[in-house]
């Protein structure tokens, strides 16, 4: 079988925020969705190949200086789906790869796995914050999970790390739309 390239992604995403909430100690939390369409390239770094595409729905709550003094919490929800090329590339064992371990398996297009993701940051010094970030994939279900090459139900990840920011806009980007902010009543659906 070919081994897999370095995958990458590009497309966009349509964010609607559904509910903003504050807190009596003044920290704030949103509850939003994401709608993303990528198109999937790989490449061995001698040329790109195009892969197909995914479709990912996101729901994500974030919370802000509730637990602590400028801090962020966030927590998020997707599912992710799959055009035949991406379910190929990933599951498809055509004749030529078949063997007395490996049947034949022609991938269809699909639901992939659900993500749960959870990351927390908080301020280490003026200009640096720290991040904490997990997240577990959910395969259970799969349109391809017949297939041979179909390893795990379930995998997961923890990253932790940092970032430095050089700089600084004095103009700060509000939370809150302007509506909330000056108690205007308005429509932000």
């Amino acid at each position: 079988m070919p081994e897999i390239d370095v995958l990458f992604e590009v497309g966009p995403q349509l964010i609607y925020k559904i509910k903003d909430f504050s807190y009596e100690n003044g920290g704030q939390s949103r509850i939003k969705a994401r709608l993303q369409a990528r198109a999937v390239f790989s490449t061995d770094f001698d040329r790109i190949d195009d892969r197909g595409y995914v479709f990912e729905p996101t729901l994500t709550y974030e919370q802000r200086s509730v637990l602590f003094d400028k801090t962020a919490l966030r927590l998020s929800l997707s599912f992710t789906f799959a055009s035949e090329e991406l379910q190929d590339y990933f599951y498809q064992i055509d004749n030529e790869f078949v063997s007395e371990n490996r049947q034949y398996c022609d991938a269809k297009s699909g639901y992939l796995g659900a993500n749960v993701a959870m990351g927390f940051s908080f301020p280490i010094s003026k200009n640096i914050r720290g991040f904490i970030n997990t997240s577990i994939k959910l395969h259970n279900g799969a349109v391809n999970q017949n297939s041979p090459l179909f390893e795990n139900d379930m995998t997961y990840s923890l990253g932790a790390g940092f970032v430095w920011r050089v700089f600084e806009n004095k103009k700060k980007a509000s939370w809150q739309s302007p509506c909330l902010k000056y108690n205007i009543l308005c429509n932000t659906a």
